[in-house]
């Protein structure tokens, strides 16, 4: 995926993660996805509201 939208000319990928989510958070930094863009609050369809943290890595 990463190759692909590095061809594509994309330079950064980013993700989001729920802060109580670390299993997962562990998982993204060992993949590469140290810079912190920012902190938000996400709505789903159903109207469930989550925080998320979302993180970047260059392709």
């Amino acid at each position: 995926m990463l190759s692909d939208l590095k061809n594509r000319g994309y330079a950064r990928v980013t993700l989001g993660v729920e802060p109580t989510e670390t299993e997962n958070l562990k998982i993204y930094q060992h993949l590469g996805f140290h810079t912190f863009i920012k902190s938000a609050r996400e709505t789903y369809p159903d109207g469930t509201v989550i925080d998320v943290d979302y993180y970047a890595k260059d392709c």
